[in-house]
């Protein structure tokens, strides 16, 4: 198939072919700010928070079906599947984290209204 090497203007276009890569790699732990580095030859320095909000566009565009690119698995990964931080975003086994810590069942704050 043929790819085009036209690099497009808004960030959110530059994202999509990534963002099930992107996706794994969040649920795998990974914080913006790595992957805006590992992104960085891709598409462009950026900061982490406009990859985050470049993402959530790019998502929901795609469940809209406006916006439909075939994906592509995070640059510069190790071919072995595994890359520095010891796992694959997309073999990484998912457990729930809230800031890096592990999520639990219940929030600590639980307030009764009917009281």
């Amino acid at each position: 198939m043929w790819e085009s090497t036209v690099v497009p203007k808004r960030l959110f276009a530059r994202v999509a072919p990534y963002l099930e890569a992107i996706e794994s790699a969040r649920r795998a732990g990974w914080t913006w700010a790595e992957l805006a580095e590992r992104l960085a030859g891709a598409i462009g320095t950026v900061r982490p928070r406009s990859l985050a909000n470049a993402c959530a566009v790019a998502r929901r565009l795609s469940s809209e079906g406006v916006l439909q690119v075939p994906q592509r698995p995070l640059p510069d990964e190790d071919p072995s599947g595994h890359s520095e931080r010891g796992h694959s975003p997309r073999t990484a086994p998912v457990s729930p984290t809230v800031r890096g810590k592990p999520a639990t069942a219940l929030p600590r704050n639980i307030v009764d209204l009917d009281k």
